[in-house]
């Protein structure tokens, strides 16, 4: 999740969950619970007006970038990624 950057650190997609985010996230919390509630129904996240949400695999790199235009990306992390791997000399 990008919506709010920098503020999009890890977790703070909850209040917008819970719809208890200001009243100017609205619109995002109305997705975020649609998508956290289709993804408890079905165990796919997709929902009304995402992209297609594709499974996350190591060759495909897919990630749902969440913010005001959502998109599918590929391998967008990985510059991140690459200093994970044994041996990367820091």
């Amino acid at each position: 999740m990008t919506y709010g950057a920098p503020g999009a650190t890890h977790g703070a997609e909850i209040p917008l969950v819970f719809r208890t985010s200001a009243p100017e996230n609205a619109e995002m919390s109305d997705i975020m619970s649609a998508i956290w509630a289709q993804f408890a129904r079905t165990g796919a996240p997709t929902v009304d007006g995402l992209p297609q949400w594709e499974p996350y695999t190591p060759a495909s790199g897919a990630a749902m970038i969440l913010d005001t235009e959502s998109h599918l990306a590929y391998h967008h992390d990985a510059a991140l990624l690459e200093l994970l791997k044994p041996g990367y000399i820091y």
